[in-house]
């Protein structure tokens, strides 16, 4: 009994709360609309539909009061006998509510029928898997105070069905209905509906709803031409049973079955067949029972690199680290030469050339090294061997290229790189200037003059091209301990430049004016400001020097090929461009950073008499 009692209370309670508002004050009975159907012995049962009823309240039809039911604060019932209507007769109906009555709504009983809600549009009618709560505003005609709307899924429930999720529902007009759709409704992908259950039982059309599935990243997002096979994983939300990984490329869309699913991960096989060209493809998610697909992430098919050539291709045991020469193609920022599939310190000069650095730990064993290069998603290149054998002074193959940027861009005054092997007994700097043309019992001469000398090892000298040389091919010998070692060619052309870069990043080495501070990230320079770059290979000059001397300071050595610059793709203005004085072999650039510069790490370009030299960076400064 007390349970019962209990229940009785609380349903007091909330009509209570239905029918005042929070300062308790009453509210007023209002009529949204009534039906009528014909009921036992010519009665009519009418059926009234709005807000603000109490307990007790009383209808009245034509001004008859009615014995009436109050089923809700939004609903009252009653019967009216056969004597106070008529066939074609209109009546007016009102409530009584707590002493209030309410407005009047005409009606007619031949005509009036239940007639169902209608739903237009719903928005938004799509949106993302795995989201937040949201609102959906529904509108159309025929809703009612009380009218509820409905999530339901596929297929569509007939016009008759109430069936699905009832939602938090807002009666805005006849016209539209706000509601709120909890996150747990949208956490999977798919198509659902929505519709309109009145008060009076009669139940909308349908209208689609789609929740899309959502890709937030592809592991790995690129592959080889020629791979085998490549295993994606799709990770995301609101994965379901029925989707499947969409491949598209040229225009062709390939759907794939995933081998392993969850509502966050897909793991999917791309077939050899689509990697057998190079191209740019898009990776989705398609949901093909609810025909919707994710937002596609960029996926890469690029050609794998290829190893043309090592210098040196040999070392001999015990030897001192040396610097690793890898010519090919298919090179990209971020390549990795491998030394028998371990990576190497390894420096990016270009699309056809890396180096690497080799520990002398790496040759401390005889035997044959396989040396292979990868690349960011691209695969593995071929393999070629490195042999590791005794020392026996013998003549080793040689590689030339400008000291500074790696590359085969050299002119008369140049500094240089030569790698090869046996190409000094032990390794020996030179401590002063000018430059010495012989360290360690090693010497070099081009084209049959001595070149001065800055570095010797067993793998690597670093030298200067005499100014004497003429332009065309040059030939340098090296001689150690009195044998030289097999004779090579280079190009040389009049301007080759090179701009000097920090240790293992492409960062110029620079200054920035006036503090003569170290350019770096940590100290950018200013728009407006002047930065002084070093460089190699500038050609000709307007106060010629003689081979390996200090650049003097009065007068200065300017180059006379036209140089050209830029940062960060805009052109920069060269106050300066010479022999660096005090130095031998390196010139100075004096550049005006552009006002219009972005802030952050910028490309420098240079040339000098048309030739490009590497392209490096410098650090500018927000203005």
């Amino acid at each position: 009994m007390g349970s019962r009692i209990a229940n009785i209370a609380v349903l007091l309670l909330g009509l209570t709360r239905a029918i005042y508002g929070q300062d308790g004050t009453p509210m007023l009975p209002v009529i949204t609309g009534c039906t009528q159907s014909l009921g036992a012995g010519s009665t009519v049962a009418v059926t009234v539909f709005g807000t603000g009823f109490q307990l007790n309240s009383t209808l009245s039809w034509n001004g008859s009061p009615l014995t009436a039911t109050t089923v809700s604060a939004t609903q009252v019932t009653a019967l009216v006998p056969a004597g106070l209507w008529g066939v074609t007769d209109s009546a007016t109906v009102s409530v009584n509510s707590g002493g209030i009555t309410s407005n009047c709504l005409s009606t007619n009983v031949s005509t009036s029928v239940l007639t169902p809600p209608t739903i237009v549009s719903a928005s938004p009618n799509q949106v993302s898997a795995g989201g937040a709560s949201f609102t959906v505003t529904v509108s159309g005609s025929g809703f009612l105070a009380g009218s509820v709307v409905k999530w339901a899924g596929i297929p569509i429930p007939p016009p008759t069905s109430a069936g699905g999720t009832p939602l938090a529902t807002t009666f805005r007009s006849a016209g539209q209905l706000t509601a709120l759709v909890p996150a747990s409704l949208i956490a999977s992908s798919g198509a659902y509906n929505l519709n309109v259950v009145n008060p009076d039982g009669t139940v909308s059309n349908s209208m689609r709803m789609t929740v899309q599935p959502v890709l937030t990243q592809i592991s790995p997002n690129s592959a080889a031409v020629g791979a085998s096979s490549v295993a994606i994983t799709a990770t995301g939300a609101g994965f379901v049973s029925t989707d499947l990984l969409v491949i598209s490329l040229s225009n062709t869309q390939t759907s794939i079955r995933p081998g392993r699913l969850s509502a966050t991960t897909m793991i999917a096989i791309v077939p050899a067949a689509l990697l057998t060209a190079a191209g740019q493809a898009t990776i989705s998610i398609s949901d093909t029972a609810a025909g919707v697909s994710s937002a596609g992430l960029p996926f890469t098919i690029s050609q794998p690199p290829v190893i043309t050539s090592l210098s040196p291709g040999s070392a001999f045991v015990g030897g001192l680290g040396f610097t690793l020469v890898v010519g090919g193609s298919g090179f990209r920022a971020g390549a990795a030469v491998q030394w028998a599939g371990v990576p190497l310190p390894t420096r990016f000069v270009g699309g056809t050339l890396l180096t690497a650095t080799v520990a002398a730990s790496l040759i401390a064993a005889r035997g044959s090294v396989g040396i292979a290069v990868a690349v960011p998603g691209g695969g593995g290149s071929n393999t070629m061997a490195f042999t590791v054998g005794s020392y026996a002074r013998s003549s080793g193959s040689q590689a030339v290229v400008n000291a500074a940027s790696g590359l085969p861009s050299i002119a008369p005054g140049s500094l240089i790189s030569i790698y090869g092997m046996d190409l000094a007994v032990e390794t020996g700097a030179a401590g002063r200037l000018p430059a010495r043309t012989s360290l360690n019992g090693t010497s070099v001469t081009i084209n049959g003059v001595l070149a001065p000398l800055f570095l010797v090892s067993p793998t690597q000298i670093n030298a200067q091209v005499p100014f004497e040389t003429p332009v065309g091919n040059a030939t340098p010998v090296v001689v150690v301990a009195g044998q030289k070692n097999a004779a090579v060619t280079f190009k040389v052309t009049a301007t080759g430049p090179g701009v000097l870069m920090q240790p293992e990043s492409n960062h110029a080495i620079a200054q920035n004016y006036p503090d003569w501070s170290l350019n770096s990230p940590e100290n950018p320079a200013r728009p407006g400001q002047y930065i002084t770059v070093y460089l190699t290979g500038q050609g000709p000059l307007d106060n010629p020097v003689a081979t390996g001397t200090v650049a003097p300071v009065d007068p200065l050595s300017r180059a006379v090929a036209p140089a050209q610059a830029k940062i960060g793709g805009i052109a920069a203005e060269i106050q300066f461009l010479g022999l660096a004085p005090g130095l031998v072999g390196i010139s100075q650039m004096n550049l005006l950073i552009p006002e219009d510069v972005a802030a952050g790490e910028q490309p420098l370009e240079v040339s000098i008499g048309g030739v490009a030299a590497n392209t490096s960076t410098l650090s500018v400064q927000a203005q």
